[in-house]
């Protein structure tokens, strides 16, 4: 007997379990999912099924056996497959194949057509025709895009002009315009004090005009109720005249200023220039050559100049200094000469030869200006000659000719005679000759004012040059009218 846990075992119970171990059958191995798939096959028909009684065909299958070895296996199936595709013996064909249920979802694919070679055969190939219709329908293609892109472009354009246009109406930007038209102008006035100014001088104009029409009516006896009227139609047209009016004003006069201090500069920048670029050759450096190439008969150059050396002295950059000082002024050369410094200062070339000639190159520009305007010199005399001489002398004529006429149809009294069809009227009076001499002196100033211009723009490129000629023109041209339609009146007088 053996002792165990639980109790006595007999010595005859080993022998009963291993006895009972070497008889118990062995469990059959059951395929993998891995070695081999699920395979089905289509459930058979009960006519096909044999009969107990017929015997059984030779192509039937044999029923298994009770051996383990020979039931049949996935493994040795997958197995014989194998051997049979390795060597290459077609596998006979079954009348029933196994249908092949997937275990998940497939997936479908895009399959990828192999792209088309071109064909070998010339007649395959495309011919003169398609080529010229590929072309045609490219060159449409170029266009549509080429015109689309131009209609993007002016779209673009058209935002844009519309941008600065709404820009233009907004008060900063004349605060803007009129605060950089005072500093090339030379004054540093803030722009709200010069509003302020032209509205009290618009105030002031406007209450004297009505102070004085009021004094006029009061010493005339007029109504009240009209003067009510009259003093609003005052208030209204006449104040918004009197502020535009003196804005035009301003704004021609800082034009007018711009230009001549722009023209002050250019004259004496060559001569200074030379003398910086001969400080630098001494071996100056080119802030310091700039300063002492000053001299007091330079005018607002010399100021400028003077201001750019404190700017420098103070720790600011040289050419911020030269381009803030650019900026005040309104000259082509001067900014040119500037922008070419600045550049050969950044490339470390010779200053000293650039500014030479640079200089050489403004005193030909001048040279080339006075040529031109010696050519056509013969212009300007042929205008002057014929806006105050000829044109003054023929309205005088004419004056003197109108005046003939009156008073030898005055004397006349043909009370309205007529002949047939053609009736005549002649009403004539002094009335004429003055409308007529108010018209000739208004046509001898238009005319003054034009050949002014004229002339300034052909001997100096610009309008501006011509402004002090203006009364000269205009003062000559009514002189010489009057003093002939006076001679003319006492030479032909008697005629009438």
């Amino acid at each position: 007997m053996v002792a165990t846990k639980k109790g006595v075992r007999t010595a005859e119970e080993p022998l009963a379990a291993k006895k009972a171990v070497t008889t118990r059958k062995p469990r059959p191995k059951k395929p993998s999912r891995a070695s081999a798939p699920l395979v089905s096959t289509p459930p058979e028909s009960l006519s096909s099924l044999p009969s107990p009684s017929s015997p059984v065909p030779p192509s039937l299958p044999s029923p298994p056996s009770k051996d383990p070895r020979s039931r049949f296996s996935f493994t040795r199936l997958f197995r014989r497959d194998r051997a049979a595709a390795s060597s290459k013996e077609p596998a006979e064909e079954t009348a029933e194949r196994p249908v092949v249920k997937p275990t998940g979802e497939a997936i479908k694919k895009p399959v990828r057509k192999p792209a088309e070679k071109p064909s070998a055969d010339p007649a395959e190939r495309p011919g003169p025709e398609a080529a010229v219709g590929h072309s045609r329908e490219m060159e449409r293609r170029t266009a549509a895009d080429d015109a689309a892109l131009e209609r993007t472009r002016r779209r673009l354009k058209r935002q844009e002009t519309l941008r600065k246009r709404k820009e233009r109406r907004t008060a900063q930007y004349r605060k803007r315009m009129l605060s950089a038209l005072l500093l090339k102008a030379g004054y540093t006035a803030d722009p709200d004090d010069v509003k302020r100014a032209v509205f009290y001088i618009a105030f002031t104009v406007t209450a004297l005009f009505t102070l004085s029409t009021l004094i006029l009516a009061a010493l005339a006896g007029k109504p009240a109720m009209g003067l009510l009227l009259f003093y609003l139609g005052v208030w209204t047209a006449v104040f918004a005249f009197f502020y535009l009016f003196t804005w035009m004003v301003i704004y021609v006069y800082l034009d007018i200023r711009i230009y001549r201090r722009t023209k002050e500069l250019e004259e004496v920048l060559p001569d200074f220039l030379q003398l910086a670029s001969a400080n630098i050759s001494a071996g100056m450096p080119i802030d310091r050559a700039l300063w002492f190439a000053v001299r007091p008969n330079f005018g607002v150059l010399a100021k400028e100049i003077e201001e750019v050396a404190k700017e420098t002295l103070a720790g600011e950059e040289l050419s911020e200094s030269l381009i803030r000082f650019t900026e005040r002024y309104d000259s082509l050369i001067l900014r040119r000469s500037v922008s070419i410094l600045l550049e050969g200062m950044a490339a470390g070339g010779e200053i000293a030869e650039l500014l030479s000639k640079i200089a050489l190159d403004i005193q030909e520009t001048k040279i080339l200006k006075k040529e031109m305007s010696a050519n056509v010199a013969t212009y300007a005399i042929f205008i002057t000659f014929a806006s105050i001489v000829m044109a003054p002398l023929l309205f005088a004529l004419a004056t003197t000719l109108l005046t003939i006429i009156v008073k030898i149809t005055g004397s006349l009294n043909l009370g309205g005679a007529s002949n047939g069809f053609l009736k005549l009227n002649i009403k004539t009076s002094a009335q004429m000759v003055t409308n007529f001499r108010w018209f000739s002196v208004m046509m001898l100033s238009v005319s003054a004012i034009m050949s002014a211009s004229i002339v300034s723009v052909i001997r100096k490129g610009n309008v501006k040059d011509g402004i002090r000629n203006l009364p000269i023109f205009l003062v000559v041209s009514l002189t010489i009218y009057f003093l002939a339609a006076a001679a003319l009146a006492a030479t032909l007088g008697s005629l009438a």
